[in-house]
């Protein structure tokens, strides 16, 4: 019977070692985690404010309302150009243009 309780001790103890070597693992791999995740979230932060800086910069140099201007000025140019395409496909610009001369 002292032979039956010697191994299961041995048993246990085997069972202990192996249990404390997976935590150690899991620990070590816990704490490679920990420090990738505060690497890469300084590196998003860090992204994040040169972002914001480029673009407070790029709004104090562009003029915004004259860039909207000539946004409208070219949506007018091709809506224009599109209309000028169509009438001739159509056959219609040089009578027009003849009308006019």
């Amino acid at each position: 019977m002292n032979t039956d309780f010697a191994k299961a001790e041995s048993a246990t103890q085997d069972a202990i070692a192996l249990f404390e070597r997976s935590l150690s693992r899991m620990v070590d791999a816990e704490k490679q985690v920990a420090e990738s995740t505060k690497k890469a979230a300084g590196s998003v932060r860090k992204s994040a404010n040169e972002l914001g800086d480029t673009m407070q910069r790029l709004l104090k140099t562009a003029d915004i309302d004259r860039l909207e201007r000539y946004a409208t000025v070219l949506e007018r140019m091709a809506t224009a150009m599109h209309a000028l395409a169509t009438l001739e496909i159509d056959g219609k610009l040089d009578r027009i243009v003849s009308a006019i001369r």
